[in-house]
């Protein structure tokens, strides 16, 4: 491995995409927050309320039908989108208008929508699991408080890449690093885990 000087290591450079719906929020390397170590979260809402998103990368043990009152007969995988409001669930998927209600995020992603309309596609098999996924839980952030983080150097937003979204990809955040180009490409040379040190 080449020589990289100590703090380069840390250096997080600002990527100049602008922190909105639709883009990608990436956790940079001995954040302080370990909740969110190694961490890709898809941004939902930015403004003058807060901002608040779901976490890509985070994998659960257990299945919709494990939490539904009603068995839909599906095994799709929940994902713990952040640490507020882990009792309630969640989705994110691609069908628009098919699903009443559903909230758009930006590319073609929407928020949501009537749960009627999404139980009828989903018990007549017409929901595909690389376009929803669904979540116990969310990331979300007061009034000015990631716009400090990123001051702090604990965030880069990244572009929005679609196949990232429902990506079943257990190394999504090196993944993400190494889109970003070779001024992060150091950042993949860090161990897990790395702050505790």
């Amino acid at each position: 491995m080449p020589y990289i000087p100590k703090n380069d290591f840390i250096k997080v450079r600002a990527t100049n995409i602008p922190l909105e719906g639709g883009k990608l929020l990436l956790a940079a390397p001995f954040m302080p927050d370990t909740y969110f170590d190694k961490t890709v979260i898809l941004m939902v809402e930015q403004g003058e309320d807060g901002s608040l998103g779901f976490i890509l990368n985070r994998a659960m043990h257990v299945t919709l039908n494990d939490v539904v009152k009603r068995k839909l007969n599906h095994s799709f995988s929940l994902y713990n989108g952040g640490p507020v409001e882990l009792n309630k669930l969640f989705f994110i998927h691609t069908y628009g208008d098919l699903i009443g209600g559903s909230e758009p995020i930006g590319n073609d992603l929407y928020l949501g929508g009537d749960e009627h309309d999404l139980e009828s596609l989903l018990r007549e098999g017409l929901v595909d699991e690389h376009r929803i996924r669904f979540y116990l839980g969310y990331s979300a952030w007061s009034p000015g408080q990631l716009e400090r983080e990123m001051t702090e150097k604990s965030w880069v937003v990244t572009p929005y890449f679609k196949d990232c979204v429902f990506s079943d990809d257990g190394q999504l955040w090196r993944t993400v690093v190494g889109r970003l180009g070779k001024a992060y490409a150091h950042w993949l040379e860090i161990p897990d885990k790395a702050y505790y040190n």
